[in-house]
Parts: C-alpha cells; structure tokens; sequence
C-alpha cells in the first residue's frame, strides 16, 4: 500500500505558522477534537487542518494560501457558539482557523476626532 501524497496546501501553511501550529490527522497523537465538534459535544465534522496563527499577517497570509488552494477555511474563535457555524462539515477538505493565539491586543490607535 502507498503513502498518500501530502497535501500541497499543508507545507505551505507550516511555513506561514510554523509546523506546531498547523495540527494534522497525520500524526495519530494529535486529537483534532476540540476544534472538530461544538462543545456540547452534539456535532462533529473533519477538518484538513487546524491551524492556529499568532497574528493578522499570518491570519492574512493563511486566507491568501487557503484561496489560492481553493480550499474552504472555517473561522473559529473560542467553539463556544450553539449554532455550529466554526465545526468543519465531513469532507476533511476545509482548514480550520482557530484564533486562540491571538490573545492580547497589541497595541490601539485612537481615531482621529
């Protein structure tokens, strides 16, 4: 039997956000779980990736790999809504784009009055 190929999307993504950071059903150890079902546990789905960007430039970076692949992203803050929109469907081809990294506001500028 061979090894599938990787994803061309996948590399890609591990260069923007670095290898931690872009979890894969590749590596058996890693539960996807808490980012491919809502938290009660109702709903489930299978994502490609989760990938978990530090800052706008790499969230901006990842949205422009993702359309260039043209694979669909699903944007997840915290997975603590109740109508399931952040759970990836059961296809395994959309990028989960959990935004728990991003923690801390950096820095604010005012508007001008």
């Amino acid at each position: 039997m061979s090894t599938p190929l990787p994803h061309p999307l996948l590399e890609e993504l591990r260069q923007i956000c670095g290898a931690a950071n872009v979890l894969t059903h590749e590596d058996p150890a890693t539960d996807l779980s808490p980012w491919e079902q809502d938290w009660r546990k109702r709903v489930s789905g299978r994502a490609l990736a989760v990938v978990r960007p530090s800052d706008t430039a790499q969230v901006a970076a990842v949205v422009k790999a993702c359309a260039a692949h043209q694979t669909p992203i699903v944007p997840q803050g915290g997975n603590t809504g109740l109508v399931v929109g952040g759970i990836p469907d059961n296809s395994g081809q959309q990028i989960v784009l959990s935004l728990t990294r991003m923690n801390a506001v950096r820095a604010t500028r005012p508007r001008p009055t």
